[in-house]
């Protein structure tokens, strides 16, 4: 028998991915001039 790990019912019902997307989008509103690097998924041909 399976056992629910009871942590994983306190998860909120969101997307993170999405959430960051909209604080980065908030933050470049915000700060026009800065530079903002992408860490996040995506081309992961070239290095860091």
């Amino acid at each position: 028998m399976a056992l629910v790990n009871i942590h994983f019912l306190n998860l909120q019902n969101n997307y993170l991915f999405a959430d960051i997307a909209k604080k980065v989008n908030a933050f470049k509103v915000m700060h026009p001039k800065a530079d903002v690097i992408s860490l996040g998924i995506g081309d992961v041909t070239q290095p860091l």
